[in-house]
């Protein structure tokens, strides 16, 4: 049996080896393992104050670029879409800043802002996807239904009321064809001349034609717009100061349709359904500019919504263009899911710059010579502008300049 002194044994060994150890470490081996410590010690860098450095010349950097190109952009920009009519539409809380300057570029560029459409979020939502289809199919004759979802159907609509049709494309043969078109009035006006002996004024026929059917120049909903909403509509029906007014409410052309098919009976169908807002188009515009939202949209069908429309205005003019920020080339924007497949249109992620303003439009002058791409900094991005950069619009013959071989 272990005794009492044997444990005391090992308790004073214990303290005595602790001791041994503490003299050993404050004397011997202290003084030699604290030299090489210090030698081996590095001093950390001051990592925080080099970063401020590096992002502040970073900032100066961009700031400088801006302003080289603020300073050109007139240059760089002129007669690039002379002649031509722009329709502005802006997806759900979009950011009106990139808006003006996007205008502001434009018409420095030539062009004209012909019309402004603003997607409400009961567009958008995918909980109401139905709604607009059975819209689309109420407002559309039933001979000429669009093919596809809800929101192809309904893009297809839209484009159509705020669009021509390219001019190479059957939509435009067709519609010049038709009765009363100009095409058409064009036609029936020189057989009549052909024909020898006709008088300078009006045929008889041609006015009852028009008495019927109604006119782009006479008729708001005649397929070339309706007029801009007065100040006093927008205050009588609540619009808040600063905010686009509804869209005019049109009667249907008389023999048309239950609903209207004309472009402004069409606007004002979505406009009272609560889908859209904005100001008419005076005349149809040759290609679009699809401002996207200042953050994304909350699901991914909400970005389809706005991505079909977009395409539908592409393929009815031949060409159109979807912008945003570099947000919105991120995970969950709208450029980013345009970018994730086919197209057909082109996209900028650097709007909301000076930069990204002038990019916007020589895409916009890009999409009238039927070309596209992917334009600006984030992924997905092809290169920073259109290359090669197109030159000032031809407006002597055709408007649109064919695509260089």
């Amino acid at each position: 049996m272990v005794d009492f002194r044997y444990h005391l044994v090992s308790i004073v060994a214990v303290f005595l080896a602790l001791a041994v150890g503490v003299a050993l470490g404050a004397t011997v081996l202290g003084t030699p393992l604290l030299h090489t410590l210090r030698a081996e010690d590095t001093p950390v860098p001051a990592e925080p104050a080099a970063a401020d450095r590096d992002g502040d010349l970073a900032r100066r950097l961009h700031k400088g670029g801006e302003g080289v190109v603020d300073a050109y952009a007139a240059e760089m920009l002129a007669g690039r879409l002379d002649g031509a009519k722009v329709v502005v539409v802006e997806a759900p809380n979009a950011d009106p800043a990139q808006r003006k300057d996007a205008t502001a570029r434009i018409e420095q560029a030539g062009g004209t802002v012909a019309g402004r459409l603003l997607l409400a979020g009961k567009f958008t939502d995918p909980e109401e996807a139905s709604f607009v289809g059975g819209l689309a199919d109420r407002v559309a004759p039933e001979d000429s239904r669009a093919e596809g979802g809800p929101y192809e159907k309904a893009g297809t609509q839209l484009a159509k009321a705020l669009l021509v049709p390219a001019p190479d494309s059957a939509e435009a043969e067709e519609e010049s064809a038709a009765p009363g078109s100009k095409g058409a009035e064009s036609e029936g006006s020189a057989r009549a001349s052909g024909d020898g002996g006709a008088a300078e004024g009006p045929r008889a026929d041609e006015g009852d034609e028009g008495a019927e059917t109604g006119s782009s120049a006479q008729e708001p909903d005649g397929g070339d717009g309706a007029a801009e909403p007065s100040a006093e509509a927008g205050a009588e029906s609540g619009a808040s100061p600063g905010a686009p007014a509804p869209l005019p409410e049109v009667a249907p052309r008389p023999g048309a349709p239950a609903g209207g098919s004309g472009a402004a009976a069409v606007l004002a169908a979505y406009s009272d359904a609560g889908l859209v807002t904005g100001r008419a188009p005076e005349g149809k515009a040759d290609v679009a500019l699809v401002i996207g939202p200042a953050d994304p949209l909350p699901t991914a069908d909400g970005n389809a919504s706005v991505l079909a429309l977009t395409r539908a205005m592409s393929t009815r003019s031949g060409g159109a263009v979807l912008a945003g920020d570099t947000a919105s080339a991120g995970p969950g924007g709208l450029v980013a899911q345009a970018r994730a497949g086919e197209t057909g249109f082109s996209t900028v992620d650097t709007l909301g710059t000076v930069s990204g303003g002038v990019v916007g439009v020589l895409a916009l002058a890009d999409a009238l010579e039927r070309r596209s791409g992917h334009y600006g900094v984030a992924d997905g991005a092809t290169r920073p502008l259109p290359d090669p950069v197109p030159g000032p619009r031809d407006t002597e013959g055709d408007e649109v300049r064919p695509e260089p071989d």
